[in-house]
C-alpha cells in the first residue's frame, strides 16, 4: 500500500499541475504514429502540426478512417505540413513488414516512431498464433521497431523512466 505522503504528491500533481506543452520544432522532421485516426494518437498528430513537423504518417488499420483524421488535422494545419495515411495492420505480421518495408523505400529519414496502435477487447481472439491484444500491443509494435526489419543501425526505446536510469545504449 502506498504511503499518505505518496497519495498526496500523487493527488496534488494530477489536480494542480499542468504538464507544459513543449516547444521544440519539428520542422524538417518526419514523425510516424500508428494508430493515429483516434484516441491519443490522434492528439498527438494533433501537438506535432503545432510543433511544424514537415511530415506525417498515420499508419492506420482502416484507411478510411485514417484519411477522415487526416481530413480533421487538415484543418488544423497551415499546410504546411505533409499528411500521408499508410495502412498498417498491426494484428498481421506481413501487414508489418509491409509498411516497414516501404517506410526504408520512400522515407529518407524517420525521427520518431509513436507506436500508439492497441487493441482492447475482453474476448479472446488469435492472431499469428497468439492472442490478438499480445500482437498488436507488443509483438507487431517490436517488430515495427527492431533492426531486423529494415536497416535502420540505431533505435531507442522511451517508453517509460528506465531508460533515464541506465547507461546502457540500446541499438541495433
Amino acid at each position: 500500500m502506498p504511503a499518505v505522503s505518496d497519495i498526496v504528491q500523487f493527488l496534488r500533481g494530477q489536480l494542480f499541475t499542468s504538464p507544459s506543452l513543449p516547444n521544440t520544432s519539428f520542422a524538417g522532421n518526419t514523425v510516424i504514429i500508428t494508430g493515429a485516426n483516434q484516441g491519443l494518437g490522434f492528439q498527438c498528430a494533433k501537438q506535432l502540426l503545432d510543433l511544424h513537423v514537415s511530415t506525417l504518417i498515420l499508419g492506420c488499420r482502416d484507411v478510411p478512417k485514417g484519411e477522415a483524421a487526416r481530413e480533421g488535422l487538415l484543418v488544423a494545419t497551415s499546410g504546411e505540413t505533409d499528411i500521408q495515411v499508410w495502412k498498417v495492420d498491426m494484428a498481421g505480421y506481413a501487414s508489418v513488414k509491409s509498411f516497414a518495408g516501404r517506410v526504408e523505400r520512400e522515407l529518407i529519414m524517420v525521427d520518431a516512431l509513436i507506436a500508439d496502435a492497441a487493441f482492447p477487447t475482453n474476448k479472446f481472439h488469435l492472431a499469428e498464433g497468439l492472442e490478438e491484444t499480445l500482437v498488436v500491443n507488443l509483438v507487431s509494435t517490436f517488430l515495427l521497431s527492431s533492426p531486423g526489419t529494415h536497416s535502420s543501425e540505431e533505435w531507442i526505446s522511451d517508453t517509460s523512466v528506465n531508460h533515464r536510469l541506465s547507461s546502457a545504449l540500446f541499438c541495433g
